[in-house]
C-alpha cells in the first residue's frame, strides 16, 4: 500500500481544522478512485489536445502575475545557502594549497652551487649539503634526510624540483 503523498503532520493539522480528508491514491492497475460517499461522480471524458496559440493573442493576452514561492523551494534555500558556503571554503583551501612562487624552478639533482645559492636563505655551506646529498627522488627527501632545516625548506619548496636523469637507451648488439 502507497503512502499519501500529503505528510502525515500536514493531514493531522488540515483535519483538526476540520478539512475533509484528502482522497487516496488510485493504485497502479489503471483503476479511477471511487467518488466520496453522498457525491455524484462526474462523467468521464477525454481531454483533447490543446491548440497552439497564434501569435496575435499570445502578445496580446495579460501576463499572469508572479507566483508566490513555492515551500520546497523555500525550503531548499539553506541547502543552497550551505553548499555555497562550502564552495567558498573550498576555494580558500585551493588557494592556500597553490603555490605562491610562479616563476622557474631549480632543479635539486642539476643545479649549480651558484644557483641552489640564490634560494631564499640557503647558504654555500646548505648548497654543498644539497648537492653532497644527491640524487633526490622527490624535493621532501631534502627534510626526510635531514638535509636542511625545515624553515629553509618551507621557504624553498615552491621553487624547487627534483628532477630525475633518464637512462641513455640500452643498444642492441
Amino acid at each position: 500500500m502507497r503512502h499519501s503523498p500529503v505528510p502525515s503532520i500536514l493531514l493531522a493539522l488540515a483535519l483538526a481544522a476540520g478539512a475533509p480528508a484528502p482522497a487516496r491514491q488510485a493504485p497502479e492497475t489503471g483503476a479511477k478512485p471511487a467518488a466520496p460517499a453522498g457525491v455524484q461522480a462526474a462523467p468521464q471524458t477525454e481531454a483533447k489536445p490543446a491548440k497552439p496559440a497564434s501569435k496575435k493573442s499570445a502578445q496580446a493576452a495579460p501576463k499572469a502575475a508572479p507566483k508566490a514561492p513555492d515551500a520546497s523551494k523555500a525550503a531548499l534555500k539553506p541547502e543552497v545557502a550551505a553548499q555555497s558556503n562550502v564552495r567558498s571554503q573550498m576555494l580558500k583551501q585551493r588557494k592556500k594549497l597553490e603555490p605562491k612562487y610562479k616563476g622557474p624552478r631549480t632543479d635539486l639533482n642539476g643545479a649549480s652551487k651558484e644557483a641552489l645559492m640564490k634560494l631564499p636563505e640557503v647558504t654555500a655551506a646548505l648548497a654543498d649539503k644539497i648537492i653532497a646529498g644527491r640524487p633526490y627522488l622527490t624535493k621532501a627527501h631534502l627534510i626526510t634526510h635531514d638535509v636542511i632545516p625545515y624553515a629553509v625548506y618551507d621557504k624553498i619548496k615552491d621553487r624547487i624540483v627534483a628532477v630525475q636523469a633518464t637512462a641513455p637507451p640500452a643498444s642492441k648488439k
